[in-house]
């Protein structure tokens, strides 16, 4: 599901707390004179202070449009009046703004986003060119919370602006950016310090593997996804403002790509030792994909226990992930590493449905991809539930059949799906009898 801001807002907030918690009081500030411009530049940053300790939802956004009031009213006063004040803290009020504004932005909110990105070039304009990464990692995300087949032509140009400025910002960050001459204003250390440009270079590569993943250019998202990792693994810094999940989503993605010969040679061993890595960050995406592995025998010895151990890995991260409940639903129905348990099946299949009608009546809460996924997996597990009377199946789905043939030339090892379609054919079933026929003609895990 989309993530809430909010919890976006914290990760980053911590860059800002750092360097002035013990010089900004976390009393409320009473300005006693309009002009007091200074004044209102601290009470927003002891509001600033506050929300990391606010878990009420309408607390929190009462404080980030009062922060966003005290700032606006301290740049407007220093606008008028033509107060004296240093870069830094224009730099630092500008990025504290853009952050407070992408708060209260919808994912759908095109107009306010573009004020958050507005803050973001006033900085870099005033010489703040390492806040570029900023840019590049805001405009992406952007674009990849509304990229959907469902919008219109305007909109759709709008956020194919926002890839391409992305894409342009990250990388004059890494060939220029990234030189910037650390600031000494204690209090932008964490905005820009020796810690948060380790930490932003990565963020940079990561983001670029992203982009040109959407632009269909698999050599270049490779090459940068290489290059992520090696400052991944060369970290030397305490990277405050990084969320460490990218690290497993990294190595996770470096996985797929050696399974798949996206923007390289296939080559499972390194798959394997990707994805294994990244499983034990806790991706479940890799445990899942491990899963599967050892459950279709795919470049590893077929070794069902091991695909049921990162199945349940998989639900104990995400107990939502579709295909997982599927596969562990069809494990226990057929007896597949596992005692055959149609009521354990049915269970699995059961939280599928669960999941299906959550979604289709709230399916702002899901991006595309996640919606499509849920939906097959419920058209496929629907053909399992046909047949479930409360109690048992009164018949089983030849549905497994179809899987041995669509995985025929894949070079998995089928022969737990044959055999089960094998059985259906003995027992009558006229389109098993049919995929059997074919089964025989092809040699598919029985004498050709």
């Amino acid at each position: 599901m989309k993530m809430y801001l909010k919890y976006y807002f914290l990760i980053n907030l911590l860059f800002i707390l750092c360097s002035f918690t013990n010089t900004v009081s976390s009393e409320p500030v009473q300005c006693s004179s309009e002009y007091d411009y200074m004044c209102f530049y601290e009470s927003a940053l002891n509001i600033s202070k506050e929300l990391q300790f606010i878990d009420d939802d309408n607390l929190f956004e009462d404080k980030v449009k009062q922060a966003t009031i005290d700032y606006e009213k301290f740049l407007s006063l220093v606008d008028l009046n033509g107060f004296e004040v240093s870069n830094e803290v224009l730099i630092f009020t500008y990025n504290e703004l853009s952050l407070l504004n992408k708060t209260k932005v919808q994912s759908s909110d095109f107009e306010a986003f573009e004020e958050v990105i507005d803050y973001i070039q006033k900085s870099i304009d005033l010489g703040a060119v390492w806040n570029t990464w900023q840019y590049c990692d805001y405009a992406y995300e952007f674009y990849e919370w509304n990229k959907s087949e469902n919008l219109n032509e305007e909109k759709k140009q709008v956020l194919d602006n926002y890839l391409n400025e992305a894409l342009d910002n990250c990388l004059f960050f890494i060939k220029e950016g990234q030189y910037t001459e650390i600031s000494d204003a204690e209090f932008l250390q964490d905005y820009w310090g020796k810690a948060s440009r380790e930490a932003f270079v990565f963020k940079s590569f990561y983001n670029l593997l992203w982009i040109y993943y959407d632009q269909l250019n698999s050599a270049e998202s490779l090459k940068y996804a290489l290059i992520a990792e090696e400052k991944a693994n060369s970290k030397k810094e305490e990277w405050l403002g990084v969320d460490v999940n990218l690290f497993p989503i990294l190595y996770n993605f470096l996985g797929w790509s050696y399974s798949n010969g996206y923007g390289t040679p296939k080559d499972h061993i390194k798959s394997i030792k990707y994805l294994e890595k990244a499983s034990e960050l806790n991706d479940y995406n890799a445990s899942s994909n491990l899963g599967d592995r050892y459950r279709l025998g795919d470049f590893v010895e077929q070794d069902f226990l091991k695909a049921k151990f990162y199945y349940e890995q998989t639900l104990e991260i995400n107990d939502e992930d579709p295909w997982t409940l599927f596969h562990l639903g069809q494990m226990y129905a057929h007896g597949w590493g596992v005692e055959k348990d149609e009521t354990k099946s049915a269970e699995f299949f059961e939280r599928i449905l669960n999941l299906y009608l959550i979604a289709i009546k709230n399916p702002e809460e899901y991006y595309d991809w996640e919606l499509e996924r849920i939906e097959d997996t419920y058209d496929t597990a629907e053909r399992y539930l046909q047949y479930w009377d409360g109690h048992k199946y009164t018949a089983t789905t030849s549905y497994v059949c179809n899987q041995a043939s669509e995985k025929y030339y894949k070079n998995y090892n089928l022969s737990h799906l044959v055999s089960v379609c094998s059985e259906l054919a003995e027992a009558g079933d006229i389109a098993a009898a049919y995929w059997m026929i074919e089964f025989y003609a092809l040699g598919n895990e029985v004498t050709q």
